[in-house]
Protein backbone atom coordinates (compact mmCIF):
# COMPACT_ATOMS: atom_id res chain seq x y z
CA UNK A 1 0.00 0.00 0.00
CA UNK A 2 1.24 3.43 -0.94
CA UNK A 3 1.66 6.14 2.05
CA UNK A 4 -1.30 8.50 1.59
CA UNK A 5 -3.74 5.09 1.41
CA UNK A 6 -2.35 4.20 4.81
CA UNK A 7 -2.72 7.46 6.05
CA UNK A 8 -6.21 7.14 5.36
CA UNK A 9 -7.02 3.98 6.48
CA UNK A 10 -5.27 4.52 9.63
CA UNK A 11 -7.34 7.74 10.49
CA UNK A 12 -10.53 6.25 9.61
CA UNK A 13 -9.98 3.99 12.18
CA UNK A 14 -8.72 6.23 14.81
CA UNK A 15 -12.51 7.65 13.78
CA UNK A 16 -14.30 4.42 14.59
CA UNK A 17 -12.40 3.37 17.81
CA UNK A 18 -12.90 6.76 19.20
CA UNK A 19 -17.20 7.07 18.12
CA UNK A 20 -17.94 3.45 17.01
CA UNK A 21 -19.43 1.50 19.47
CA UNK A 22 -19.87 4.10 21.59
CA UNK A 23 -23.88 4.47 22.76
CA UNK A 24 -25.48 8.17 22.99
CA UNK A 25 -27.24 8.96 26.04
CA UNK A 26 -30.32 8.73 24.12
CA UNK A 27 -29.39 4.91 23.42
CA UNK A 28 -28.55 4.15 27.02
CA UNK A 29 -31.84 5.83 28.20
CA UNK A 30 -34.40 4.56 26.49
CA UNK A 31 -35.77 0.83 26.64
CA UNK A 32 -36.69 -1.02 28.89
CA UNK A 33 -35.48 -1.40 32.82
CA UNK A 34 -35.92 -3.77 35.16
CA UNK A 35 -36.76 -2.99 38.87
CA UNK A 36 -33.95 -4.02 41.05
CA UNK A 37 -34.60 -1.86 44.45
CA UNK A 38 -37.54 0.36 45.89
CA UNK A 39 -37.13 1.55 49.45
CA UNK A 40 -38.40 3.98 51.53
CA UNK A 41 -36.93 6.22 54.02
CA UNK A 42 -39.47 7.63 56.50
CA UNK A 43 -39.81 10.80 59.09
CA UNK A 44 -40.62 7.88 61.11
CA UNK A 45 -38.11 4.85 60.72
CA UNK A 46 -40.95 2.17 61.85
CA UNK A 47 -42.36 2.75 57.80
CA UNK A 48 -39.20 2.52 56.45
CA UNK A 49 -38.86 -0.25 53.96
CA UNK A 50 -36.88 -1.37 50.96
CA UNK A 51 -37.53 -4.70 48.84
CA UNK A 52 -35.00 -6.22 46.33
CA UNK A 53 -35.88 -7.48 43.24
CA UNK A 54 -34.18 -10.15 40.88
CA UNK A 55 -34.31 -9.16 36.97
CA UNK A 56 -37.46 -6.95 38.24
CA UNK A 57 -39.00 -9.52 40.24
CA UNK A 58 -39.28 -10.11 44.15
CA UNK A 59 -41.59 -12.81 45.56
CA UNK A 60 -44.25 -11.51 47.56
CA UNK A 61 -47.20 -13.62 50.05
CA UNK A 62 -46.09 -16.72 47.48
CA UNK A 63 -46.51 -14.78 44.45
CA UNK A 64 -44.44 -13.43 41.98
CA UNK A 65 -44.17 -9.72 41.37
CA UNK A 66 -42.50 -8.26 38.22
CA UNK A 67 -41.97 -4.67 37.65
CA UNK A 68 -40.43 -2.72 34.80
CA UNK A 69 -40.04 0.56 33.34
CA UNK A 70 -40.22 1.60 29.88
CA UNK A 71 -38.69 4.79 28.66
CA UNK A 72 -39.72 6.37 25.42
CA UNK A 73 -38.44 9.65 24.02
CA UNK A 74 -41.84 11.25 25.19
CA UNK A 75 -43.29 8.83 27.81
CA UNK A 76 -42.53 6.50 30.56
CA UNK A 77 -44.38 3.79 31.85
CA UNK A 78 -44.60 1.20 34.51
CA UNK A 79 -45.61 -2.77 34.03
CA UNK A 80 -46.78 -4.47 36.96
CA UNK A 81 -47.52 -8.10 36.66
CA UNK A 82 -48.76 -9.78 40.03
CA UNK A 83 -50.26 -13.36 40.14
CA UNK A 84 -50.52 -13.65 36.46
CA UNK A 85 -51.94 -10.42 36.07
CA UNK A 86 -50.67 -7.88 34.05
CA UNK A 87 -50.75 -4.14 34.04
CA UNK A 88 -49.41 -1.04 32.25
CA UNK A 89 -50.06 3.11 33.03
CA UNK A 90 -48.24 5.65 31.83
CA UNK A 91 -46.36 7.24 34.90
CA UNK A 92 -45.21 10.32 32.85
CA UNK A 93 -43.56 12.46 30.16
CA UNK A 94 -40.28 12.17 30.01
CA UNK A 95 -37.15 14.68 29.10
CA UNK A 96 -33.76 13.48 28.45
CA UNK A 97 -30.94 15.77 29.40
CA UNK A 98 -28.07 14.89 27.62
CA UNK A 99 -25.39 17.17 29.07
CA UNK A 100 -26.23 15.55 32.81
CA UNK A 101 -27.64 12.41 31.50
CA UNK A 102 -30.03 12.33 33.82
CA UNK A 103 -33.86 11.79 32.66
CA UNK A 104 -37.15 13.74 34.41
CA UNK A 105 -40.20 11.90 34.52
CA UNK A 106 -43.25 14.56 35.21
CA UNK A 107 -46.75 12.57 35.86
CA UNK A 108 -49.44 14.87 35.22
CA UNK A 109 -50.88 15.25 39.08
CA UNK A 110 -47.47 15.38 40.81
CA UNK A 111 -43.84 17.01 40.82
CA UNK A 112 -41.51 15.34 38.80
CA UNK A 113 -38.63 13.50 39.49
CA UNK A 114 -34.96 13.59 37.69
CA UNK A 115 -33.28 10.76 37.60
CA UNK A 116 -29.36 10.70 39.36
CA UNK A 117 -26.80 10.87 36.32
CA UNK A 118 -26.92 6.63 34.71
CA UNK A 119 -24.10 5.08 36.15
CA UNK A 120 -23.71 2.29 33.35
CA UNK A 121 -26.70 -0.08 33.50
CA UNK A 122 -28.37 1.03 36.58
CA UNK A 123 -31.21 4.54 36.41
CA UNK A 124 -31.80 5.55 40.41
CA UNK A 125 -34.64 8.16 41.41
CA UNK A 126 -35.98 9.30 44.26
CA UNK A 127 -39.80 10.75 45.01
CA UNK A 128 -40.85 12.58 48.91
CA UNK A 129 -44.01 11.68 49.49
CA UNK A 130 -46.28 10.71 52.86
CA UNK A 131 -43.15 12.33 54.71
CA UNK A 132 -40.78 9.49 53.22
CA UNK A 133 -38.48 9.40 50.49
CA UNK A 134 -38.91 6.28 47.97
CA UNK A 135 -36.09 5.25 46.00
CA UNK A 136 -36.35 3.27 42.86
CA UNK A 137 -33.18 1.65 41.29
CA UNK A 138 -33.42 0.05 37.84
CA UNK A 139 -31.30 -2.33 35.53
CA UNK A 140 -31.32 -1.91 32.23
CA UNK A 141 -32.68 -5.08 30.54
Amino acid sequence: MNLKLTTILGFLALICMSSCGSETFEERALGVWNLERDSYVCDDPSNNYSNSFDDGCATEDGEEWCITMTITATTATITEVFAGDSETREIGTVTLDDVNETITICPAANECATTEPITGDILTFSVDQFNCVETFRFKKK
